[in-house]
């Protein structure tokens, strides 16, 4: 009979709900505990999902042993010391993007990991999506030739509440870390590597934070990738990857369900199925990575998710965007 592999979930927000309800499709697995700041937010999380170790202690959740690896679904600017809680006490993490909010956070996550010999990667869930994989298969091969050009959007509007997390600098809001790190990252999985050279522009709102702001990145055989991102615009959010022979579209890219591959004239859909929200590849990818004995991820791994936190870190430095709790 296989082993049950047991999660935690730190959060209780709509991404923390939304993973619980993919955890439960999956044969063999079982959300063991919940972490909230709060015993109301705990308990309800906990009754809904059918959890049986609540906790709203640090220290009680940090003695906490029975979990083969935690999820980390708070707010950005506690991933850093929710997942160091984690590693310094024998558990592996998986942390949803942003993983750190600068690079800092990030190298010292990534170090104490391997210090330990626990699992830690960055939960950037787009790139374990078949449609995904299968854009960056058919590029590979050359389907549409040599990449020249990529673009990639992702606006929405939520709010203009300034306490909300998407614009309170505490909370380390912003469009770039809550959205715009889904087109940069599109932009690498797709080329396969990290960019040479890159440059930004931002709108700082009455918060401070960027509520828009766009990036224009250049690969090493002269690829550009022009991305935007913003929490105050509602428009389609979809991506393109331009080659000399053709192209790739990729609707709702950061989370797609088919691409269209166009060559010649002809245009040809690949369409799959995901279960649930569609957290179960990622789920997935990480329980087979601990199973192995791996501390990294082939696909997100601390490579990337350091350096495009450094990239994130210039961005912010061209905007002049400093978050009050930063050094």
């Amino acid at each position: 009979m296989a082993k049950t592999f047991k999660w935690a979930i730190i959060g209780t927000g709509r991404i923390a709900n939304e993973m619980a309800h993919d955890l439960q499709l999956l044969k063999n697995v079982e959300i063991t505990a919940v972490l909230s700041r709060t015993q109301e937010n705990a308990e309800k999380f906990a009754k809904k999902y059918s959890i049986p170790n609540i906790f709203f202690n640090r220290d009680e959740f940090a003695a906490f042993t029975d979990v083969d690896v935690v999820y980390v679904a708070s707010p950005h600017n506690a991933h850093y010391a929710d997942t160091m809680l984690c590693l310094e006490s024998g558990k592996n993490v998986l942390c949803e993007k942003a993983m750190a909010v600068n690079a800092r956070e990030a190298a010292a996550m990534i170090n104490k990991a391997g210090e330990k010999q626990l699992f830690l990667m960055e939960a950037m869930w787009m790139a374990f999506f078949p449609a995904i994989q299968k854009a960056q298969a058919l590029i590979q091969k050359g389907k549409i030739g040599e990449v020249r050009q990529i673009d990639a959007n992702f606006f929405f509007y939520k709010t203009d509440d300034p306490k909300h997390r998407l614009l309170n600098p505490e909370l380390a809001g912003g469009a770039m870390l809550d959205i715009g790190i889904y087109v940069l990252y599109f932009a690498i999985l797709m080329m396969n590597e990290l960019p040479v050279s890159s440059s930004s522009v931002a709108y700082l709102g009455k918060t401070g934070v960027d509520e828009s702001s766009s990036y224009l990145l250049r690969f090493k055989n002269g690829t550009v990738a022009t991305l935007a991102s913003s929490v105050m615009v509602e428009a389609e959010r979809n991506a393109a990857v331009y080659g000399t022979a053709g192209k790739i579209q990729v609707p709702l890219f950061w989370n797609p369900d088919k691409i269209y591959c166009i060559r010649d004239g002809k245009k040809k859909t690949y369409k799959y199925k995901r279960q649930g929200n569609g957290f179960t590849f990622e789920a997935e990818h990480v329980m087979d990575c601990i199973k192995k004995g791996k501390i990294e991820s082939n696909v997100i791994t601390h490579e990337h998710s350091l350096k495009l936190a450094e990239l994130m870190d210039s961005f912010r430095r061209e905007w002049g965007l400093k978050y009050p709790f930063e050094a």
